[in-house]
């Protein structure tokens, strides 16, 4: 399977993104997902959300939204996606009546497209579009 990946995306209205992507490191340093925007920035550090808005001289520390807490089960971060799933589907199950949607057929298709779009773009050396 594949366990890294380095990519550059440029989205239809106009914003931009930088994805690099390790698994398996030996001694791993923690993981990121740094977005910046023209008004500011959201940092999230191994788990701890940072944001800055113009004009600020450095970030602080924001509290996480209740929505997105994830607790202390399971304590793998890289099962979260999946336990955020299965609460969904748990939610969609009992009928609740907020209960955010869950990814279907087409989802998984558009995430097919987007891999291979990147395959293509290495191979080729230039920059392919996603439809």
């Amino acid at each position: 399977g594949d366990d890294a990946f380095w990519a550059v995306m440029q989205f239809a209205r106009g914003g931009e993104a930088l994805m690099n992507f390790v698994t398996g490191a030996r001694h791993d340093p923690g993981w990121s997902i740094n977005a910046h925007g023209q008004k500011g920035s959201l940092l999230v550090n191994s788990g701890q959300l940072a944001g800055m808005r113009d004009g600020d001289r450095a970030t602080a520390l924001l509290p996480i939204p209740k929505r997105l807490e994830l607790g202390d089960n399971p304590h793998d971060p890289l099962m979260w996606s999946m336990v955020k799933l299965a609460e969904r589907m748990i939610a969609k199950i009992n009928r609740a009546r907020d209960a955010e949607p869950f990814p279907d057929f087409r989802d998984g298709v558009a995430v097919v497209q987007i891999v291979e779009a990147m395959r293509r773009a290495s191979d080729e050396r230039a920059w392919v579009s996603v439809a």
